[in-house]
């Protein structure tokens, strides 16, 4: 819902017959920039690296022992849920 206050400037003089568009350019224009000004930073790509190495080596010694193709923790046959870990680098 659109406040009365908004709406009004722009919708009465339509009724009149007469279109101002700054109303709604300067609105638009107004959205962007406070939606620019409030975007989260960028991660930084060493840190994006860090935490998915920090996710592998988890992985790798919680996890792999059950989930891997062929079995390589005594019993377990195949991974549990037929859940296999991918064989390829992340």
């Amino acid at each position: 819902m659109c406040s009365p206050v908004i709406r009004a400037p722009i919708f009465q003089p339509r009724h009149r017959g007469r279109t101002v568009w700054a109303i709604p350019v300067t609105a638009l224009l107004a959205t962007l920039v406070l939606a620019i000004l409030m975007a989260p930073d960028k991660p930084q790509a060493t840190v994006v690296a860090a935490a998915v190495a920090k996710v592998q080596a988890i992985i790798a010694q919680r996890c792999i022992g059950c989930h891997r193709g062929e079995a390589t923790q005594e019993g377990f046959a195949v991974a549990p849920k037929e859940r296999a870990a991918q064989t390829r680098p992340i």
